[in-house]
């Protein structure tokens, strides 16, 4: 039989599909799928709802998603199947669609050289990028979901503040992005590096689901801008001693100049003033 809803699913009226093989649906790449169903009816096994390929009449493919169950006569006996079938193209469209979204983000993620983390509700880490994993020292990101954020980035060494007054995770109860660039990190072996951290909100609607944090190690950074300022101390001391050194000369001429226009110096003494000029 082939009711209406077939009809307008497939596009097949009863006259054309009744007496024909069921696998006038199925598109080649399927048909071994069909084969196995059959199998499993002779069998007694119902099909549960599956997700597959469809053809229909005009040559367009659509994802369908079929329940078949066996029919039984009077005596108990398997004379035919009854199948159900559901249009999912637009589902398994969006589906896609947001895998290859996902994927671009995740992309994005793994291929930047911030340290990325999600935190959730509860200031409980839900995902990590690989050059968090790499920054942290840790083996995978395994072993990093699932961790308070105070303890991933500060260890057992001691801090200014506890895992409760943790200014990364307190913007779940702020509201208001941290931000810092003197943060000093531990890395799983111990060790430590001095990074500069953001940390936001991530909204649902009015509530706070969770927050974003990224973060750099800034060591090498931070000690190249010391460098530059000791350089820069180095220079403004420099210029004060030149500046002092050259100014003393140009006073003891300055005032041998003058004694030489006293008219009663004596001439010993205007003798001495000619020569430092």
């Amino acid at each position: 039989s082939w009711n209406r809803g077939a009809q307008r699913l497939y596009g097949y009226t009863a006259e054309e599909t009744v007496g024909r093989h069921i696998k006038l649906l199925a598109p080649a790449e399927v048909q071994h799928e069909v084969d196995g169903f059959m199998e499993a009816l002779r069998t007694g096994r119902r099909i549960e709802p599956t997700e597959t390929i469809r053809v229909k009449k005009d040559g367009r493919m659509m994802d369908v998603s079929v329940t078949i169950s066996p029919v039984y006569d009077g005596d108990g006996r398997i004379t035919g199947a009854s199948a159900i079938a559901r249009d999912i193209t637009p589902l398994k469209r969006a589906q896609r669609e947001l895998e290859e979204r996902e994927g671009r983000v995740r992309l994005l993620m793994e291929s930047t050289a911030e340290a990325i983390l999600g935190l959730g509700s509860d200031g409980w880490c839900t995902f990590v990028n690989a050059s968090c994993v790499r920054m942290l020292g840790f083996p995978s990101a395994d072993q990093l979901v699932g961790r308070h954020i105070h303890d991933l980035v500060h260890g057992s060494r001691p801090s200014d503040h506890s895992a409760e007054s943790c200014s990364i995770a307190a913007v779940l109860g702020t509201g208001v992005g941290a931000h810092s660039d003197d943060e000093i990190f531990t890395r799983i072996d111990g060790t430590s590096f001095l990074s500069e951290y953001w940390s936001y909100p991530v909204r649902h609607g009015a509530e706070i689901a969770g927050v974003v944090v990224t973060f750099l190690d800034v060591t090498e950074r931070k000690h190249n801008e010391e460098e530059i300022r000791a350089g820069s101390r180095r220079r403004e001391e420099f210029l004060a001693m030149l500046s002092h050194e050259l100014r003393n000369p140009l006073s003891t001429v300055v005032n041998a100049a003058a004694v030489l226009h006293v008219r009663d110096t004596d001439a010993e003494t205007r003798d001495r003033a000619s020569r430092i000029i």
